[in-house]
């Protein structure tokens, strides 16, 4: 195996990169689980899109459309080509779709003027 600058393989490398990014992740998750409990005593809820009411939903819908849907640039992640650059410091999704028994997936960059 060939090793680069940092002394290390590209398989020791991602290994690395995973055993960080496990802690990370449930350093996330803990601070989220405290997070909500602080939230529900304040009476704070996170509502997913089905538990909203049709007025909040069409609420929801506008602002998506005037101000979220202009701003994204939805990419489809092809198999036998490249990987797209996903800028520094920028926040993604990655999207795993499904349709007519086929699976495809995709990449969001969150735009950095919507406010979060």
């Amino acid at each position: 195996m060939i090793k680069d600058i940092s002394g290390y393989t590209a398989e020791e490398q991602i290994e690395l990169i995973n055993e960080v990014t496990k802690k990370m992740i449930v350093t996330q998750y803990d601070r989220y689980k405290e997070l909500k409990l602080e939230m529900k005593k304040q009476k704070v809820l996170i509502l997913s899109y089905d538990q909203l009411t049709q007025g909040e939903k069409k609420k929801a819908d506008i602002f998506y459309r005037e101000n979220i849907y202009p701003l994204v640039t939805p990419t489809i992640i092809d198999k036998n080509g490249s990987f797209p650059l996903i800028a520094n410091k920028t926040i993604n999704l990655f999207l795993l779709l499904e349709k007519d028994g086929k699976t495809r997936y995709g990449n969001v960059q969150v735009p950095y003027q919507v406010n979060r």
